[in-house]
């Protein structure tokens, strides 16, 4: 193992040990180590680390300039796509709390109004 991936096995080690909130933080050191390795393969689309990384700050990017601050709530409505997470990346680097994510089914509209 070089010393560099060492360092980032270190700061996994100490993530680890951390609430979930900070999923962002791992993925970062994940895009650090594999870049250009396949992060997520759907249908016949797939997006390296590095790509899903890119996409995940432009919308942490857009969510900071409409002034969503930190705690703020982000409601998405999606099906599985490289989209969906790359919005809960984005997400979880700037703006909402770890303990406000639910996932709603996009099947579900009573679900998505807070009626079941």
């Amino acid at each position: 193992m070089e010393s560099g991936e060492a360092d980032v096995h270190a700061e996994i080690g100490a993530y680890v040990a951390q609430p979930f909130g900070v999923f962002a933080d791992l993925f970062r050191l994940q895009v650090r180590v594999h870049p250009e390795e396949t992060a997520l393969i759907c249908e016949d689309q797939d997006v390296t680390y590095r790509q899903l990384d890119e996409l995940a700050d432009r919308i942490a990017a857009g969510l900071q300039q409409d002034a969503v601050g930190r705690g703020g709530v982000v409601a998405v409505c999606s099906m599985a796509s490289i989209a969906y997470v790359a919005v809960f990346i984005g997400t979880l680097r700037g703006t909402v709390k770890a303990n406000k994510y639910r996932r709603f089914s996009a099947s579900n509209p009573a679900e998505r109004a807070g009626n079941s």
